[in-house]
């Protein structure tokens, strides 16, 4: 059986919370989801059960696998076990940036003018 994660990725303007599930590389997850917001993942759950935590949250639901961040959503990520997912969301670190893929800093080459080859 594959290993599957729950992952909940937050808008950073928005701030509403995308509840889903992926057998593959969260990050990988995260940089094919078309938003007008930049995503960040805050929490994980390995072998979590999407439907459970979606139903759990019903009253947060907007649409489709979006909730609003309620205190009751957040308080649940937050316990989260930060491990699950090695490089994701590690203790100590920031979460991912869609945009940038460096961990919630920002990216070396912003203003930089590049040569072209």
């Amino acid at each position: 059986m594959p290993v599957s994660y729950v992952y909940f990725f937050q808008g950073t303007q928005t701030k509403n919370i995308k509840i889903g599930t992926t057998t593959a590389s969260v990050l990988v997850r995260l940089n094919c989801i078309s938003s007008s917001d930049i995503l960040q993942c805050i929490g994980v759950l390995k072998y979590g059960d999407e439907k459970k935590i979606q139903e759990k949250f019903h009253h947060l639901w907007l649409h489709g696998e979006w909730f609003l961040s309620g205190k009751e959503l957040l308080d649940y990520i937050a316990c989260l076990p930060r491990h699950e997912v090695t490089g994701v969301y590690q203790s100590g670190r920031g979460p991912w940036d869609r945009r940038s893929g460096n961990k919630g800093k920002p990216s070396p080459y912003k203003g930089k003018k590049h040569a072209r080859r």
